[in-house]
């Protein structure tokens, strides 16, 4: 009788123990993260950072390259003073490898790991998210330690947010400072393999998305890549004369020496891209963002540039002649030795911009007048 009481409490512990463990897995994380949001203000400097009230925040997780896995797993809304609060799902740990906190949408978008319970989403934490992403790291791997190294700017880069307008968006504002705080890391998989991806992309219509892809010399002409994803890509001595690049991602790309004749690149984003020496003749870039790349000696002939944006952007010795540059921002631009003879400059913003040897012979400037021939460094 003994035997059988002892073996009845028994099984009754095991089922016990066996509930507590199945009730433990549906139990929340008890695990609540709060923080505050703050943005550039506007009509002031980029470093000026100031609280939004209102903001809409959402955690969801992200993948190596940076693009969103799965459906948002919880959200929140800033107070007025832009500080939140939210609980993380159940199973979640900290620090989190691959969620992010965001706020904002597209362009204005900021981003923080989850590495603490202390999460601020800020101009910094976006800062350390695309360097630790451009950097390949592993998102498991990434700590608070890590977080904090990349929020901090060097003095060359808070310099740069000086001069800045919090007007720009957050995505301008990081092209900016892409050339100097971003490490370029090796480009990744094989150009073969990437370009056969690409392809198969663009026969299902779908747009195509090769972060920091290798593709240095590949054949690409004529291809539709509309809205593509190719940022960060090795794209050096590539073919992509007459591609189909409208609105496609080619923020801080290499593309030096590569063709672009006549390629249709309206309203892409070229940010920080490195297209030294690159051919493109006639191409088509109208509202484009071109915010610090690196056009130097880069063969720009005819290519129509209207209302585009080349905030900072390095046009050393380019041949920008008969380009169509009106109302195009080339705001603190560096055109020294460029070549701008017969070029249309109509409403274009030249403010800051370095002129120094610029031959302007015969082009319209900003005001509408005719630049007489022998116009270097101004409009004579």
């Amino acid at each position: 009788m003994g035997k059988l009481i002892s073996g009845i409490f028994a099984a009754l512990s095991i089922l016990c123990m066996l509930f507590a463990k199945g009730s433990a897995a549906q139990s929340p994380s008890g695990i609540t993260i709060r923080g505050a949001v703050s943005a550039p203000a506007p009509d002031a400097a980029a470093s000026a950072l100031s609280s939004v009230p209102g903001a809409a925040i959402k955690v969801y997780s992200l993948d190596a390259l940076g693009n969103k896995t799965g459906e948002t797993i919880a959200a929140s809304t800033a107070d007025e003073n832009g500080a939140f609060s939210l609980d993380l799902p159940p199973g979640a740990t900290l620090p989190a490898p691959g969620l992010v906190v965001v706020s904002g949408e597209g362009d204005n978008s900021m981003r923080a790991f989850i590495t603490g319970e202390i999460v601020d989403v800020n101009l910094f934490s976006e800062h350390a998210v695309h360097n630790l992403l451009h950097e390949g790291r592993g998102l498991d791997k990434i700590t608070a330690a890590d977080m904090g190294y990349y929020e901090y700017m060097g003095a060359r880069e808070y310099e740069l947010l000086e001069n800045v307008s919090g007007d720009m968006s957050v995505s301008e504002i990081m092209a900016v400072l892409n050339p100097v705080s971003l490490k370029r890391i090796k480009c990744r998989g094989s150009a073969e393999l990437n370009v056969e991806y690409i392809r198969a992309a663009a026969e299902s219509r779908k747009s195509a998305a090769c972060r920091f892809c290798c593709l240095a010399g590949v054949d690409l002409g004529g291809m539709d890549l509309n809205k593509a994803d190719l940022s960060g890509a090795d794209m050096n001595n590539a073919d992509l004369s007459r591609a189909k690049l409208f609105g496609a991602n080619l923020q801080g790309a290499t593309l030096n020496r590569a063709s672009l004749h006549r390629a249709a690149l309206s309203r892409a984003d070229l940010g920080g891209a490195s297209l030294r020496g690159a051919y493109m003749r006639g191409a088509f870039m109208n509202r484009a963002n071109l915010s610090a790349a690196d056009l130097r000696g880069a063969n720009l002939y005819e290519s129509e540039l209207e209302d585009a944006t080349l905030i900072h952007a390095d046009l050393r010795g380019a041949s920008l002649e008969n380009a169509n540059l009106e109302y195009s921002d080339l705001m603190a631009a560096d055109l020294r030795d460029a070549l701008l003879n017969y070029s249309n400059l109509t409403d274009a913003n030249l403010i800051g911009a370095e002129l120094f040897g610029a031959d302007f012979s015969g082009a319209t400037w900003t005001d509408g007048a005719t630049c007489g021939q022998g116009s270097i460094g101004l409009c004579d």
